[in-house]
């Protein structure tokens, strides 16, 4: 094998049976998905069991399971994994629980860092959701200055120019296309606001291989300051 790597530590799989895992090829980068499971006993928790790493250096990838988590019963951590590359679909086998779960596989990386708005605090942009054509991707925008204006910008690539406007801070989509999820916050607090948008993602074979970043505009008419927060990139 040429550039051979250890994706899992053979002692978290130590002689027990059924192990498995589904190699991902997402746009984004590859993934693996397997389950971790030392014993073969009961009361094991999905959240735990379930891992999700990188093959390109090893790494842990975080999994957002969303209202999932609150549905499945623990079982012994014997799970089978199958995923479809056209569908962007991965299917978990739970032994235990005698079910088969169906997920949309969506990724989301967080690029750049914005500006520090009211009380040195940075507004936080985070995503979820589906990001395949016809699903929903969720934005949520966290430690907004308060009694501020902010919205959602979109563009296709990545950027880090700084804006014609005081302070310079980072714009890091380009080109604007456009903007959606006007909100205001309310008096309180540095960084106590907060937002969100649910964006639907058009039907049609058009969209599928999409590039899409996402970014947070935040105006404070106290100080007339234009704030961003940090980048979010997806494939459609």
């Amino acid at each position: 094998l040429i550039n051979a790597r250890v994706v899992v530590d053979a002692t978290q799989a130590d002689l027990i049976n059924l192990h498995h895992l589904a190699y991902v090829r997402h746009p984004m980068g590859d993934l693996v998905f397997w389950n971790d499971r030392p014993a073969g006993t009961s009361g094991q928790q999905f959240s735990y069991s379930v891992r999700c790493t990188r093959p390109s250096d090893g790494a842990d990838v975080v999994i957002d399971w969303g209202p999932f988590l609150a549905t499945v019963a623990a079982g012994s951590g014997a799970y089978d994994f199958s995923y479809d590359e056209a569908t962007r679909t991965l299917a978990i086998c739970d032994f235990s629980n005698r079910k088969v779960y169906i997920f949309a596989v969506s990724m989301f990386r967080s690029y750049g860092t914005g500006c520090q708005g009211v009380g040195g605090i940075t507004p936080l942009l985070t995503a979820n959701g589906d990001s395949r054509a016809g699903g929903t991707i969720n934005y949520a925008a966290a430690a907004v200055g308060p009694s501020s204006i902010a919205a959602f910008f979109f563009g296709t690539a990545e950027d880090n120019t700084p804006l014609p406007f005081p302070g310079g801070c980072p714009q890091h989509v380009t080109p604007i296309l456009g903007s959606a999820g006007l909100f205001f916050t309310a008096p309180g607090l540095p960084g106590s606001g907060a937002g969100s948008l649910a964006l639907p993602i058009p039907l049609g074979p058009q969209f599928v291989g999409y590039s899409l970043t996402t970014q947070l505009l935040v105006l404070d008419p106290s100080t007339n300051a234009l704030v961003t927060s940090n980048g979010i990139f997806a494939i459609l």
